[in-house]
């Protein structure tokens, strides 16, 4: 009886012993003090806004900041789970997560999708910032893009949302962009037509990967192919206000 249950005991401590080490790995950045929630009073409704802030963590020059966005499936957690937070935290940024309005842990009808980036930024008084921005986020990013591109070091769309209307003056704006997509995803071709009228903008495709192609087993190809780009773009972290 005893060697027939050894086996199974073992079986047990050994996966007891996986999950600790799934639990060691996760973003370390993603703790409770890094937690907040935003009072939005620009509408008459006004709602609280959920948001995960490094605060330059890592960081040797705080104003260099990332903005993480999502998809609709998704929140600010998933980021955490591919340990995105930390990635770029030990490069040099302070990186924020934010869960967009409805989602995760945020109000919804916080503030309209053309108003919500540039409120977002300005309550946390920054400048500019990389912005990356999958799938369903499109529609808060995108409008932004054309209407602030001041506020954007770099942008890095994610097979966004592009049936968007105003989209025909992209070919005005001067951001560093680089699109990622999956090459199984049908979104993403259309959205490299469309965002390929950016001027200079640069596109990854991602072997294999489909609509969330950020997620295992391609997060570290996504991680290094935005921080190359990052390295290489030489962006330029002045304001209009500096």
């Amino acid at each position: 009886r005893d060697q027939f249950n050894q086996p199974r005991i073992e079986m047990l401590l050994s996966l007891c012993f996986l999950l600790f080490l799934c639990s060691v790995h996760a973003d370390q950045l993603c703790k409770q003090e890094n937690e907040h929630t935003m009072a939005f009073h620009e509408i008459k409704k006004g709602g609280n806004l959920f948001y995960v802030d490094t605060h330059g963590t890592g960081s040797s020059q705080p104003n260099q900041v990332m903005v993480l966005l999502h998809g609709a499936k998704y929140s600010h957690q998933t980021w955490c789970d591919l340990n995105t937070y930390s990635y770029f935290a030990d490069k040099g940024y302070r990186v924020i997560g934010v869960d967009l309005p409805g989602k995760g842990k945020s109000d919804s009808k916080i503030v309209t999708t053309r108003q919500f980036l540039k409120l977002f930024l300005e309550n946390l008084n920054i400048k500019k910032a990389v912005i990356v921005s999958p799938s369903m986020s499109g529609m808060y990013s995108l409008p932004a893009l054309m209407s602030s591109p001041e506020l954007f070091a770099a942008y890095i769309p994610v097979a966004p949302i592009t049936r968007l209307h105003g989209l025909d003056k992209l070919s005005e704006v001067n951001v560093p962009t680089m699109h990622v997509y999956g090459s199984e995803d049908g979104m993403g071709d259309h959205a490299n037509t469309v965002l390929g009228a950016i001027n200079g903008m640069q596109s990854h495709v991602i072997d294999k990967g489909e609509h969330a192609c950020y997620l295992a087993p391609h997060t570290d190809e996504f991680h290094t192919t935005v921080s190359q780009f990052l390295e290489s773009a030489e962006l330029d972290w002045t304001s209009k206000d500096d």
